[in-house]
């Protein structure tokens, strides 16, 4: 743990210091988007990975939200009986 120059308040891990995080798909999208919306040239390759990588993770998301709302539904029929 390190010790910051503020008392026993520990340090804060720099972001090359903590481990990857998922990144939240909104703002994936919005890295594609600014990044593109200053060029005039083809997508970029990282561009093309990033989207590729967005489509999977929605697709991943919208599954998990589907099955999530047929339980709902099927809790909700059961309670209405």
């Amino acid at each position: 743990m390190l010790i910051s120059d503020s008392g026993d308040m520990p340090a804060k891990a720099s972001s090359e210091e903590v481990p990857p995080a998922d990144v939240p798909l909104g703002d994936r999208l919005g890295e594609i988007q600014y990044n593109s919306y200053s060029t005039s040239g083809n997508i970029s390759q990282i561009a093309k990975d990033q989207l590729s990588i967005l489509k999977d993770e929605f697709l991943r998301f919208l599954k998990k939200q589907l099955k999530q709302a047929m339980i709902f539904r099927s809790l909700n029929k059961s309670s209405m009986r």
